[in-house]
């Protein structure tokens, strides 16, 4: 792959695939039973399909050919985790627009019907890259038929900040994975998160983002 040398803070960052679409599919195939009584058969198949296909060969594909400074493959513990897990590794920060963050429409729906977060929730699948162009690597990533978007920027002060709303919040350390979570609930063994859902600590860092 065109891995660039040099530092991954200050560049674009892009994800590939959808936040949770492997804890989708797995819920989904798991408590067939249980969202059924909301969903159609079909809709249900869609939602076990959400986990997309295995292997990241077109996306590796594409990084054959478009520089990148850094990667991580999330999984457990969804997008929160690997954001926590990708600036650990590369001594960087984060600065990362929540609602940029793709997700499927499955993935919402499953994740209101149960209460649980999407972010928190298991996104093998997907990918976190390090770009000095996002916006082209990105297009490139499409080009190939794999879904993509920048959803924010790495940072040298080694802070993770979420903005959603126009307000920033801190990303807190990850709790857990919702999936298993949830899975304990309908099945024994209930485990307790250490801390809340929303995985962003509510102080404030600031007010409006252009301000």
């Amino acid at each position: 792959m065109s891995k660039k040398e040099g530092s991954p803070a200050g560049k674009d960052l892009v994800m590939t695939g959808c936040a949770g679409m492997a804890g989708t599919g797995l819920i989904a195939r798991c408590l067939k039973d249980e969202l059924r009584k909301r969903y159609s058969l079909s809709y249900w198949e869609q939602m076990c399909r959400a986990a997309g296909h295995p292997g990241m060969k077109g996306e590796e594909l594409v990084l054959r050919k478009e520089p990148f400074y850094a990667l991580h493959y999330p999984g457990s513990g969804g997008i929160y985790a690997a954001l926590w897990q990708f600036c650990f590794a590369n001594r960087i920060g984060v600065e990362i627009e929540l609602e940029k963050v793709p997700l499927l429409q499955e993935t919402v729906e499953l994740c209101e019907y149960f209460d649980i977060n999407p972010y928190a929730f298991d996104s093998a699948g997907s990918m976190l890259i390090a770009a000095e162009d996002g916006d082209r690597l990105a297009e490139a990533m499409e080009r190939a038929g794999i879904p993509a978007a920048v959803i924010g920027v790495t940072t040298a002060d080694k802070k993770k900040l979420i903005w959603r709303g126009g307000e920033a919040g801190c990303l807190e350390r990850p709790a857990g994975e919702e999936a298993s979570r949830l899975l304990s609930e309908f099945f024994g063994n209930r485990t307790t998160p250490e801390s809340g859902k929303d995985g962003v600590n509510d102080q404030r860092t600031g007010g409006n983002k252009n301000g």
